[in-house]
């Protein structure tokens, strides 16, 4: 953050904390220094599942948000199944309610 990211547009408003660009580039930073490339596809499935569970819906009782849950309901089965070591029973079961 300090070598690289010194412009002022990669800090908040505050001009202490850094922005979500700012966060976002050290994260993909992170992951290609840190983390082997085949836990990128792996890592992409769950950042889908945590910004769903983290979904704020306006009509939680329409058509659309139904198939929302349906949807990623059916995406933690798939994954659960091909890496069964991961409990996701908190978000199966907040997508089947």
């Amino acid at each position: 953050m300090i070598d690289v990211l010194r412009d002022y547009r990669f800090f908040d408003v505050d001009m202490v904390h850094p922005n979500y660009q700012a966060t976002q580039f050290i994260w993909q930073q992170f992951m290609q220094s840190c983390m082997d490339s085949q836990a990128w596809p792996i890592m992409d499935e769950f950042e889908k599942i945590y910004k769903a569970v983290h979904h704020k819906a306006k009509d939680s009782g329409s058509l659309a948000h139904q198939k929302f849950k349906s949807d990623f309901l059916s995406l933690c089965q798939q994954i659960q199944l091909k890496y069964p070591y991961v409990d996701l029973s908190t978000e199966l079961s907040l997508f089947s309610a």
